[in-house]
Order: C-alpha cells, then sequence, then structure tokens
C-alpha cells in the first residue's frame, strides 16, 4: 500500500488511467483508429508506478514522488493519444464524405454551417496528419486542443447520419433508373428489329425519291423508319446522358493535403 504522502497521486494516476482506458475502448469500436501509441503509453505508465511502489516501500520519497508524477505524465499522454487516434478516423470518414461531392444545396439544408465545418476539419487534418508533430506538442498544447476534437465529432456525427440518408436515397434512385433501364432496353431491342426491316427501305432512298408519286407508301414507311431509327438512338443515349450530367454536377473538392 502506497503511504499516505502520495495517496492522493496514485489516486490521480488511477483517474487518468480509467479515463485513457475508456478512450481506447472507444478505438476498438472503430475500425481504422488503432491507438497504439496510447497502449505504450499506458505501457510505460505501468512501468513508472511499479517503480514508484518499490522506491515508496524503501522509503525513498522523493523518487517515488518523481516517478509518480513520470506515471500521470504517461496516463495523460495515454488519453490524449487515443483522442488522437478517434481524431484522425473522423477526419478520414469527412474528407470521404466530402470526397463523394453529395449536392451541396441538400447538404446545408440539414448542416447549415456545412462550409464552415469543412474548413475548420481542413485545419484540424493538417495538423493531426502528422502525428510526430503532435507529439512533440506539450500536454497542455494538446488539452487545449480538445476543444476543436469535439467539434470534429460532432461533425463526424452529422455526416454519418446524412450519409446514411444519402445512401437509402441513392438506393431508391439506383432501383428506379435499373427500371427504366429495363424499360429502354425493351425499348431498344423492339427498336432494332424494325429498324433492321426499315433499313431495307431506307437503302432504296433513290427508289423512294423516283417513285414517290408512284408508291407513296414507300415514302411513309421510310419516314417511319427514320423515326424508328430516333427512337432506338434516344433509348440508348439517354441512360449515358443521365450519368453524364450526375458527373457534371459535381466540382472539385478542396484540397486537403495544400
Amino acid at each position: 500500500m502506497p503511504s499516505l504522502d502520495h495517496a492522493l497521486t496514485f489516486e490521480t494516476i488511477k483517474r487518468h488511467y480509467r479515463r485513457a482506458e475508456r478512450a481506447i475502448k472507444r478505438c476498438d469500436s472503430l475500425a481504422d483508429a488503432v491507438p497504439t501509441p496510447a497502449l505504450n503509453q499506458l505501457r510505460y505508465a505501468g512501468y513508472h508506478i511499479i517503480v514508484a511502489i518499490l522506491a515508496d516501500k524503501a522509503g525513498d520519497a522523493a523518487k517515488t514522488a518523481r516517478e509518480l508524477l513520470e506515471a500521470e505524465e504517461h496516463c495523460r499522454r495515454a488519453w490524449l493519444d487515443a483522442f488522437d487516434s478517434v481524431t484522425r478516423y473522423h477526419l478520414k470518414v469527412i474528407r470521404a464524405f466530402e470526397e463523394r461531392q453529395y449536392p451541396l444545396r441538400i447538404v446545408e439544408k440539414h448542416i447549415p454551417d456545412f462550409a464552415v465545418s469543412m474548413a475548420h476539419a481542413r485545419d484540424v487534418y493538417r495538423v493531426y496528419r502528422m502525428p510526430a508533430m503532435v507529439q512533440e506538442m506539450s500536454v497542455v498544447q494538446r488539452v487545449k486542443r480538445i476543444g476543436d476534437q469535439k467539434k470534429i465529432a460532432v461533425l463526424f456525427m452529422q455526416l454519418t447520419k446524412l450519409d446514411r440518408a444519402f445512401n437509402d436515397a441513392l438506393a431508391d434512385e439506383d432501383a428506379a433508373e435499373r427500371k427504366w433501364n429495363s424499360v429502354f432496353a425493351f425499348i431498344s431491342s423492339t427498336t432494332s428489329v424494325l429498324t433492321s426491316v426499315f433499313g431495307l427501305l431506307l437503302s432504296a432512298a433513290g427508289l423512294v425519291t423516283i417513285n414517290a408519286k408512284e408508291h407513296p407508301y414507300i415514302v411513309w414507311l421510310g419516314k417511319i423508319g427514320v423515326g424508328m431509327f430516333a427512337v432506338l438512338l434516344l433509348a440508348n443515349l439517354v441512360p449515358v446522358a443521365k450519368r453524364i450530367m450526375k458527373k457534371c454536377k459535381c466540382g472539385k473538392h478542396p484540397d486537403w493535403d495544400a
């Protein structure tokens, strides 16, 4: 048991340790948020705690206090490292959302300050994309950035919810598009057959011109053939045009790595 002089410090370390542990468990629930730095920090903290206990038993108060401070520092860093891992995951998802380029007017209808939030997310990303630079910050500096990270977490939750709504809407749109594609495919195959038949008449354009008065029905058959050809062309071009228009609506997304 630690001496009474160090009991409060041990309690503080335990509180920081549990907080870091909860943050690491949060990482475990996310696919790409690997909290390796946080786990290493807790390992270092455990080492200093053991040394502090041994020093306390030996009556070395100065060493005990020094080791306990080191352990507390590592527990704080473990919590911050876990928090950083979650933030990097959130930023990765946010960046992927922007690159999918959903219609801005719809996004801003659900998230009015979307443009401001995304600009802030890009600023935060430029800091957290380089873990080494973050590690060089002091604990105090990193704690001050917690507010930015919480804003990123809020934006992440908003976009995740909106992304699900978009996916549901796109699934309905795809189902409708497949239905229309089936209709166009039927029209295309039907008109292909009819156009082949009337194509024989179109190939005799000279005959149609010369004998227009004697054989007016040939002129009408030729006109019907042209109409069928136009329908065939339209049936094949409409799906392609829809995809082109959908792509044209998407602008270039901002550069996150600038």
